[in-house]
């Protein structure tokens, strides 16, 4: 069972992690992080949820990175508390609402307003569109894991199909809020290396869906709270 202190160290990580793309070390977590435990402390901290399956230590790396089990606990929470502590995206949404909601052209603008967001690709349109409107790709090809060339062949795979990939979609479809897929637990096999955000949404009375696409290691906190706003405005 991993302790309160445990998940803390565990999302601090994981938030670097983020940031930085790099492993992250019991010494930085020290450095960057008021936990008031000793270094030996944090070493037996990092090393416990390696053991236990939320961390992993990349070839002979002195840091460690998330696995899906650690994305995992850290989307659950940011679920359950749906936190908004980005303002920007409540902003970005009231600007899209404000379109003219007549015109399935608003998706355009919600796929674009996400993407800035987020800083992943984002699908959006219709559900019974044979379209969708894509953005966001080149800001996340510009990520460090998709400098490896059979992912980003895998990437492009997933992006060229998402339209006729849709109905795998189906029971998170019928969730309310939106429903997050980390590495294998997605149910498109070849975006098994990724992580994909879904979300119903409404606009002028007809059912529509959102979907983010990147790279395990994204911003959950920001794409969520862009996907909470997005519900909130057009439910």
């Amino acid at each position: 069972m991993i302790s309160d202190r445990q998940k803390s160290i565990l999302f601090a990580v994981i938030e670097e992690y983020v940031k930085t793309a790099q492993p992250i070390s019991s010494q930085m977590v020290c450095e960057l992080f008021d936990f008031d435990v000793s270094p030996a402390t944090m070493r037996a901290e990092i090393a416990r949820l390696e053991e236990d399956g939320y961390l992993q230590q990349p070839h002979t790396s002195a840091g460690r990175v998330p696995t899906d089990k650690g994305y995992r606990l850290f989307v659950d929470a940011l679920l359950v508390h749906k936190e908004r502590e980005n303002k920007k995206a409540r902003a970005a949404m009231r600007h899209v609402a404000d379109l003219d909601q007549e015109a399935y052209a608003a998706f355009a603008d919600l796929a674009r307003a996400i993407a800035t967001l987020a800083g992943s690709t984002v699908f959006s349109g219709a559900l019974r569109s044979s379209a969708f409107f894509k953005a966001g790709v080149h800001d996340t090809l510009s990520q460090p894991e998709l400098e490896d060339f059979s992912l980003r062949k895998r990437f492009g795979d997933v992006v060229d199909s998402i339209e006729e990939d849709l109905p795998a979609f189906t029971d998170a479809l019928a969730r309310e809020g939106p429903v997050v897929f980390i590495g294998k637990e997605n149910p498109l096999s070849k975006a098994r290396d990724f992580s994909m955000l879904v979300s119903r949404c409404r606009i002028s009375g007809g059912d529509g869906v959102v979907v983010i696409l990147g790279p395990k290691r994204m911003n959950y906190r920001k794409s969520i709270d862009a996907l909470d706003a997005l519900c909130d405005f057009f439910d």
